[in-house]
């Protein structure tokens, strides 16, 4: 009967979905704090990514230059 398996398949999901009940439910830890990146390691990203950039640039350039 489909109304025992709508119940059934509502009770199975109920109990799948619950973990994020809980994790609305619950509050984080008062030791718990958000990490920031600092400065230096944003800019050590930033000109890791601008080598790359001129290092294909570079590539590009040769491939342009051969064929």
């Amino acid at each position: 009967d489909w109304q025992a398996a709508l119940s059934k398949a509502t009770e199975e999901n109920e109990s799948i979905n619950h973990w994020k009940k809980d994790l609305k439910d619950a509050t984080p830890p008062a030791d718990t704090s958000i990490i920031e990146p600092s400065d230096s390691a944003i800019q050590s990203d930033t000109n890791m990514l601008d080598a790359w950039v001129r290092d294909m640039e570079e590539i590009e350039k040769e491939i342009k230059q051969t064929s």
